[in-house]
């Protein structure tokens, strides 16, 4: 009889160890299924992030940004793989985009890798016949 408890303690611990394992595998799929894209948009001179991938013409000032640290600040509470997409209004002259100042666009693209957030930097209108260009990703 003891051996036949532990044959059924077996298979039921065997059992709640695949219910369990698919039920993580099916979390890790819906939460890639519901990746959230964002647009960080800056034509007017003011940078604002919204939800959404398209810009918009009018722009709620809730979303206007005031700096690098309120950026991250922001971003820091998107979830995990969210895409940002951001086709830079300026440039440097190597064609680097430029967030409120030169240099940050480097910081900013490591926030966003360590935050785990897709940064997609869209080629300037001048350049639109260059491919796109994934910056920063989910590692």
């Amino acid at each position: 009889m003891a051996r036949l408890n532990s044959k059924i303690f077996v298979l039921i611990a065997a059992t709640i160890a695949v219910m369990t394992a698919n039920q993580a595998a099916n979390d890790g799929r819906a939460q890639q299924a519901q990746a959230t894209d964002y647009t960080l948009d800056n034509p007017m001179g003011e940078i604002a992030l919204y939800p959404g991938d398209a810009y918009r013409s009018f722009v709620d000032s809730k979303y206007i940004v005031a700096s690098l640290e309120d950026l991250e600040q922001r971003v820091s509470h998107l979830p995990r793989g969210t895409r940002l997409h951001w086709e830079p209004y300026k440039r440097d002259p190597a064609g680097k985009p430029i967030l409120f100042s030169k240099g940050q666009y480097q910081r900013f693209a490591k926030f966003c890798r360590d935050h785990k957030i897709e940064l997609i930097v869209l080629p300037s209108r001048q350049a639109a016949a260059r491919p796109v260009e994934k910056i920063a990703g989910n590692a």
